[in-house]
């Protein structure tokens, strides 16, 4: 993604805000201010305000002094802590048209504009690489130079790779400090692949949200005649027509997504699908638009 490309996301997204409801109702420790006013705490720290802080936060008696609003925080307050996660296994390079991103980048697309979201904000952001593992994370920080260090990170191609989702979740769920926002994007297409294991994330408290992220041609196969098809991850070719296995094709696609929809429902994740001939800014619009970050 080009530095031009991600200046156009920034400037469609910058109007949302993801936010929690409250401290009490939901697992984001949020960095917004708690409705607990009134109550006995101790007062930590200064910040600048943000559009969208609340008013009764604003400390006027600084204002008086130094002409700079500023919102009070308290020990009880601390900033969202956010781990974007990409699948960069082989079949996230697949495109049906050159016209399109690959799924790879339109998830990293997605990945990085909600980092920024949440950087902008103040919040601390942390990136993972689930086919590297260990190797391809970035830790938690804050400030918008971690953006850059996001996007290096999540733009080595792994052609061939597979992901081992299962192993990829347990380790995530083992990194991922404290209580937070774990946004995962894959295409989950490998079958050995147990999403249930996002049930561990949301066991630990984090609020996680799942980009299934697939290609319209996987959808709707809108091809006919013989075309070879090439595997993208070692499975080989085949040479098919599509108009005889077409209604087949589209009946199992309908179960996948039905079995990867309930397994992020029993895991108590939000499930998005997030096609790549649909903008990222749309699919970050859908998110903070549902009640959970209201």
């Amino acid at each position: 993604m080009s530095d031009l490309a991600d200046a156009e996301l920034w400037a469609r997204i910058a109007h949302l805000r993801l936010t929690a409801r409250s401290l009490a109702d939901s697992v984001l420790a949020g960095g917004h201010p708690s409705r607990r006013v009134g109550t006995s705490v101790d007062f930590a720290e200064h910040r600048e305000y943000r559009p969208g802080d609340d008013p009764r936060m604003l400390d006027s008696r600084v204002f008086a002094r130094t002409d700079r609003w500023v919102v009070r925080r308290f020990d009880h307050e601390s900033e969202i802590r956010a781990a974007v996660a990409l699948d960069t296994s082989g079949s996230m390079q697949f495109r049906g048209e050159p016209s399109r991103p690959t799924k790879l980048e339109h998830g990293r697309r997605i990945l990085l504009g909600l980092a920024y979201l949440m950087l902008r904000q103040g919040d601390r952001v942390a990136g993972h690489d689930l086919v590297a593992g260990t190797s391809g994370s970035v830790p938690a920080s804050a400030g918008m130079i971690q953006l850059e260090r996001l996007r290096e990170a999540l733009s080595i191609e792994r052609p061939a790779s597979v992901a081992d989702m299962t192993a990829a979740l347990a380790e995530l769920s083992s990194t991922a400090s404290r209580r937070s926002l774990v946004a995962i994007a894959s295409d989950a297409i490998d079958e050995s692949s147990n999403l249930d294991e996002l049930g561990i994330l949301r066991a630990a408290g984090h609020v996680v949200v799942f980009f299934h992220v697939l290609d319209p041609f996987e959808l709707e196969l809108p091809v006919d005649g013989a075309h070879e098809f090439v595997g993208l991850e070692g499975e080989g070719r085949i040479v098919a027509d599509p108009a005889l296995v077409r209604d087949a094709y589209l009946r199992e696609v309908e179960s996948f997504l039905e079995r990867t929809r309930d397994a992020c429902a029993r895991a108590g994740a939000i499930y998005l699908l997030a096609r790549n001939d649909v903008g990222a800014e749309r699919v970050l619009a859908d998110l903070a638009s549902m009640e959970t970050f209201a």
